[in-house]
């Protein structure tokens, strides 16, 4: 199966914030390397899940926390990538 970051964000019911650094404090690791560089931030309500969108260069990260919080790399946000993520009881034996 393929996905994209817009498949993530609609599957996860995720909703734009505002994630103006001027108006609010915003985590660091959702803030792109580039300080100049401009992102969005989607997130559902309770915070858990979250994609920050560098628009700039078009590069995403996910962050995704409950007790801990892990977060992937930048990745291109062109791109369409393979996942596996099928829940082990619908697997077909």
């Amino acid at each position: 199966m393929k996905t994209t970051i817009e498949d993530f964000i609609k599957r996860h019911s995720l909703t734009k914030r505002d994630a103006s650094p001027e108006h609010h404090w915003i985590p660091a690791m959702l803030i792109p390397p580039d300080h100049d560089d401009t992102f969005e931030v989607y997130a559902n309500d309770d915070g858990t899940h979250a994609v920050s969108i560098n628009t700039t260069r078009n590069k995403f990260k996910i962050v995704h926390g409950d007790l801990l919080y892990l977060e992937s790399d930048w990745k291109d946000a062109r791109n369409s990538y393979e996942t596996d993520a099928r829940p082990f009881w619908k697997e077909n034996h």
